[in-house]
């Protein structure tokens, strides 16, 4: 930025200003989707935690115009379709959203911390 603010040519200025506004927004995407994963990462491990706790309450149901993970009071009619084995497909699925917000919370940081041209 000091480099195309002491250039004589508008066009370097106008480059490095267009050229930091698509990193940032590049970066906000990133964190956006890194900051989605960490949070279903928490709710995944919060659905596995709490199955062997509450398990009348906590689950995989099918429903009539319904069709979701839920913890909670009012449960739907529907049968519930994973049992006791959400303790290990939600552990597995928090895992894995950890695993790709991380790289990605990386790339945000990356993009924001990279020197001008």
């Amino acid at each position: 930025m000091t480099q195309a603010l002491a250039s004589v040519r508008p066009a370097d200025l106008t480059l490095d200003v267009l050229d930091r506004t698509a990193r940032g927004l590049a970066a906000a995407t990133l964190g956006f989707g890194a900051f989605s994963l960490y949070a279903m990462a928490v709710s995944f491990a919060l659905v596995a935690a709490m199955d062997p706790i509450l398990p009348d309450k906590v689950g995989f149901w099918l429903a009539p115009l319904k069709f979701g993970l839920m913890i909670g009071e009012a449960l739907p009619a529907g049968p519930e379709l994973l049992g006791s084995n959400i303790v290990p497909v939600g552990a597995a699925l928090a895992i894995a959203c950890w695993l790709l917000a991380r790289p990605l919370g990386r790339a945000a940081a990356l993009l924001l911390n990279r020197p001008a041209r």
